[in-house]
């Protein structure tokens, strides 16, 4: 019998960032995080990703 292998199809994902650099900055980031994106870049090919990067606008701190 024949294992089935794990899958992963598709993975949403929306990075909170706390700074206050500029959207196009942000822009500028999450781009390089899909260029570049060691982990983004092994997955790509297998998988349909999609997300964004978001301003923190909430300032409590998080875990």
């Amino acid at each position: 019998m024949q294992d089935i292998k794990p899958e992963m199809t598709f993975s949403v994902d929306a990075p909170r960032i706390d700074t206050e650099e500029s959207d196009r900055r942000l822009d500028l980031l999450h781009e390089n995080i899909r260029k570049y994106g060691t982990v983004f870049n092994t997955v790509a090919p297998v998988t349909k990703l999609s997300g964004s990067v978001k301003r923190k606008t909430d300032k409590r701190n998080y875990i």
